[in-house]
C-alpha cells in the first residue's frame, strides 16, 4: 500500500508539471500551437535593398524607399487563422524590454521574394523611419524567452526578428 501510494503520489507530481517550451537556440522563434507544441518559424537571412524614384534620376527631386528584403514568395511554416497568434521568441536575455529585441513585420509578397518598407528619404520631405511593425503583447516566458501575443492578425506573410535586423523568422496565416 505504501509503495502505491508513493508512486501514485510520484505520478501525480510528474503529470502537474508542466513542462516550458522554448525554442532550442538564441533569437529563434516559434508558433506556440495549444499552449503544448511549438512549430519553429522558417529561418532566413534578409538583405536590404533601396530603390529611387525615376523623378530622383531625371530631376534630383523625389524619394529613395529602403526595404528588407527576404527570399522567396511564401514561408514553409503556415499556420490557420485565429484570434490570437502567440510566438516564442528566444534572446540572450529576458530581462530587457521585448520592444527593443523583438520586432513583427507584415510582409509584402512578390514573385520571387518578400519585402517590407523600412525607411524613406525625400527631397523635401527629409527621412522618415517607416515599416509594418506590428504592435504586440509580451511577458517573460521560461528562461531567457518571451511570451509574444498578437490579436487579429490578418491573413498574410509576416516575419519575427530578435535583435539581429538581417535574421528573420518568417510564418505565414492562412484560412
Amino acid at each position: 500500500m505504501k509503495r502505491l501510494l508513493f508512486f501514485l503520489l510520484i505520478w501525480c507530481a510528474l503529470t502537474s508539471y508542466s513542462q516550458v517550451v522554448e525554442p532550442e537556440f538564441m533569437y529563434e522563434c516559434g508558433i506556440l500551437v495549444n499552449d503544448t507544441s511549438l512549430i519553429i518559424c522558417e529561418k532566413q537571412n534578409g538583405k536590404i535593398t533601396s530603390k529611387a524614384s525615376a523623378s530622383m534620376f531625371l530631376t534630383g527631386i523625389g524619394k529613395v524607399k529602403t526595404r528588407y528584403q527576404i527570399p522567396g514568395s511564401h514561408s514553409n511554416v503556415k499556420v490557420k487563422k485565429s484570434d490570437k497568434i502567440v510566438l516564442i521568441c528566444r534572446s540572450a536575455s529576458n530581462s530587457v524590454d521585448p520592444n527593443q529585441v523583438v520586432n513583427v513585420y507584415s510582409m509584402e509578397c512578390k514573385k520571387k521574394y518578400r519585402q517590407v518598407q523600412i525607411g524613406e528619404v525625400g527631397t523635401f520631405s527629409g527621412a522618415e523611419i517607416k515599416g509594418d511593425r506590428i504592435p504586440f503583447k509580451a511577458t517573460k516566458y521560461g528562461i531567457s524567452s518571451y511570451r509574444i501575443e498578437i490579436a487579429n492578425l490578418p491573413i498574410g506573410e509576416y516575419a519575427v526578428t530578435v535583435l539581429n535586423p538581417y535574421s528573420f523568422n518568417c510564418f505565414c496565416i492562412e484560412d
